[in-house]
């Protein structure tokens, strides 16, 4: 048995024989650099890098989903673009905007990620929706109004796996934006 560990598993038999491969590359497209602020289910926030499995957060709608995984992968030459002057982001990591709609800074990265959501290009102008802070789903709205991008040449990032469906529906808030997971 092949085995690493901190990545969620996946288990392929060959032969008589399984591998259990629990590494795969979620990170390359979607995730946030150190210093970024979960918001936690008590409706205080924790950085994202201190964050551990089973911590409960909050998600779209108000839903506590639970951490099942965080990783933290380490790049060389990685793109970390910047939303608004303050919020950083990896091209891929889908953002919920206005209609419910699911887009990235990196579309491409993103549907590579995510097939089934269907993303599509973050551009200004696009309206973000935003946790309002108050632990019961409100959201608010904001325009982007900068999108920069900068290359670092060394940067590790962090992104968290949280509750899917039926009991979570896998979305965190980062910053207050509402983000999808891996």
């Amino acid at each position: 048995r092949f085995e690493k560990s901190g990545y969620p598993t996946y288990v392929t038999p060959i032969g008589d024989h399984s591998i259990q491969v629990t590494s795969y590359a979620s990170c390359n497209w979607g995730c946030f650099p150190e210093g970024s602020k979960v918001l936690l289910e008590d409706n205080t926030t924790k950085n994202i890098e201190d964050m551990q499995v089973g911590d409960t957060v909050i998600g779209k709608d108000g839903i506590v989903n639970k951490v099942k995984t965080v990783m933290t992968p380490t790049f060389t030459d990685k793109a970390i673009y910047t939303i608004n002057g303050s919020f950083e982001i990896t091209g891929g990591h889908p953002i919920l905007v206005k209609g419910g709609v699911w887009k990235s800074c990196n579309a491409s990265d993103g549907q590579e990620m995510h097939p089934e959501l269907d993303i599509t290009e973050l551009v200004v102008g696009d309206i973000l929706i935003k946790d309002a802070g108050n632990a019961n789903g409100d959201t608010v709205e904001e325009e982007i109004t900068t999108l920069t991008v900068r290359t670092e040449s060394e940067i590790t990032v962090y992104n968290l796996d949280v509750t899917d469906s039926p009991s979570g529906n896998d979305t965190y808030v980062v910053n207050n934006y509402i983000v999808h997971n891996k």
